[in-house]
């Protein structure tokens, strides 16, 4: 379903027509600006340490991260997350799904929550924007010959296959601590760089939830009680992801903390953990390296 830019505008309406400008600036000041300190984000932020260790492990799997833009009233939506499940499950542990929310029409009336938030109109704007849906991307790289970042869906397969076969040039690594009584999540991400990287590098930490039962608008008509999953809820690090200050030279290890409060009506047993290292360029968004975990 595609709509210009001016339709959707229209379709939104002042308040969120302001919040995806407001988006689409912070994400033109993140790859435009050279910032010398941590990108630290108030209170989240519990450890940010970096160290060379000259004995690089051994290179992990490589695993691809595949973002879905998606909307509950999107009506071929169903088919992006059908084709992400199947090859999340043709490549167990290697294929990272990620659905983000930022289809112009939020929920139903009947819907329990409006999935749509900051965090999704902000990675729009930094490797986007939508304009039509379903759209994704493979590890936000640009293949040859391809116009843009964002692919429809006939691309998907044949790009994951061919990512899946190119070495990490980094290995990404995770721990969780979940304290359910106190609703809060511990995450450590850790990067090992295996080979030195140029260009200007970012983490990102995603905080998903995946068995949630809400409205789903289909090609057979809307259906009340439709399974969403990999929903993206939120990320303690900037939607732009954490600069990393620090030189990437081989064997720099950069380890971060975070401590994440998880709202109220988030099942606790269907949340996952999504960390990853990409490329913070204005013309190059490419993920080096994907970990994923339930905590």
């Amino acid at each position: 379903m595609t709509r210009t830019v001016v339709s959707i505008m229209q379709q939104l309406g002042h308040g969120r027509m302001a919040r995806v400008l407001l988006a689409a600036l912070v994400a033109a000041a993140a790859v435009s600006c050279q910032e010398e300190t941590p990108f630290v984000v108030g209170p989240t932020v519990t450890i940010d340490t970096t160290y060379v260790d000259p004995d690089l492990p051994e290179a992990q799997p490589r695993q691809v991260l595949l973002e879905d833009f998606t909307g509950v009233q999107c009506v071929n939506c169903p088919d992006a997350h059908e084709l992400a499940e199947a090859l999340s499950t043709a490549h167990p542990g290697l294929v990272v799904p990620v659905s983000e929310h930022n289809y112009f029409q939020g929920g139903f009336p009947n819907s329990d929550e409006d999935f749509r938030n900051d965090e999704a109109f902000a990675i729009d704007a930094l490797i986007g924007p939508t304009t039509l849906w379903p759209i994704g991307t493979v590890n936000r790289k640009r293949f040859p010959g391809e116009p843009a970042v964002l692919l429809t869906l006939p691309k998907w397969t044949g790009y994951v296959e061919a990512d899946l076969l190119e070495p990490p040039k980094v290995n990404v690594t995770l721990e969780t601590d979940l304290d359910a009584d106190a609703r809060t999540l511990q995450v450590i991400a850790e990067a090992h760089f295996l080979e030195t990287i140029p260009q200007a590098t970012r983490l990102s930490v995603m905080v998903l939830e995946s068995g949630i039962v809400d409205p789903q608008q289909t090609v057979t008509g809307k259906v009340d009680d439709y399974e969403h999953n990999h929903v993206l809820r939120i990320m303690p690090t900037p939607p732009t992801g954490a600069v990393i200050t620090s030189s990437t030279e081989q064997g720099r290890v950069i380890r971060r903390g975070y401590s994440v409060e998880l709202a109220d009506h988030w099942n606790l047993n269907e949340l996952e953990v999504v960390v990853f290292v990409h490329i913070g360029e204005t013309d190059d968004k490419s993920v080096l390296q994907v970990a994923h975990a339930k905590p």
